[in-house]
C-alpha cells in the first residue's frame, strides 16, 4: 500500500495533468491505507474467517476422536496385562450381542436390543466382565 502510494506522488510531480489524475489515487489510497490501519482486527478477522471455520471443525473433530483413541489405547493395554495370566484363563475382548425379541428393563422401563462387553475373561472360578476406561 506504501509503496502504490510512494509511485503515485512521485508520478503527480511530473506535470499538472499527472497532478491532478494522481491527487485522487493519492487520496483514495489514503483513504484505503487509514482504514486498514483503523480496521485491522475486523479485516483480519473478515480475511481469516474461512480458516478459522476450518480449523474449529478440525478441532471438533480431533477432540470427538480423542476419546476413541484414548479408549482404544487404554483397551490395549488391558489386554496385554490380562494375556499374562496363565492358561487357566479364557479372553474375549470386544464382546457383542444382540437380543431378538429385545429384553426389558423394568428399572428404566426401556428395552435393552445388544450390549458390548470390552473383555469377557472366562475361569475356574467365574466369569469377569470388564470395562476399560482410560
Amino acid at each position: 500500500m506504501r509503496r502504490k502510494n510512494k509511485k503515485a506522488v512521485e508520478k503527480s510531480n511530473k506535470n499538472l495533468f499527472n497532478k491532478i489524475v494522481y491527487f485522487f489515487k493519492i487520496k483514495s489510497l489514503s483513504h484505503k491505507r487509514s482504514k486498514l490501519e483503523n480496521n485491522y482486527e475486523k479485516v483480519l478477522y473478515v480475511r481469516c474467517a474461512e480458516s478459522i471455520k476450518k480449523l474449529d471443525y478440525t478441532k471438533e473433530v480431533v477432540d470427538g476422536l480423542y476419546t476413541l483413541i484414548v479408549g482404544a489405547v487404554g483397551e490395549n493395554s488391558t489386554v496385554k496385562e490380562l494375556e499374562k495370566l496363565s492358561n487357566d484363563y479364557y479372553l474375549i475382548n470386544d464382546f457383542s450381542m444382540e437380543f431378538n425379541p429385545p429384553i426389558y428393563n423394568k428399572r428404566e422401563n426401556d428395552r435393552i436390543f445388544s450390549i458390548q462387553i470390552d473383555h469377557l475373561l472366562i475361569s475356574k472360578s467365574g466369569i469377569f466382565l470388564l470395562e476399560t476406561k482410560n
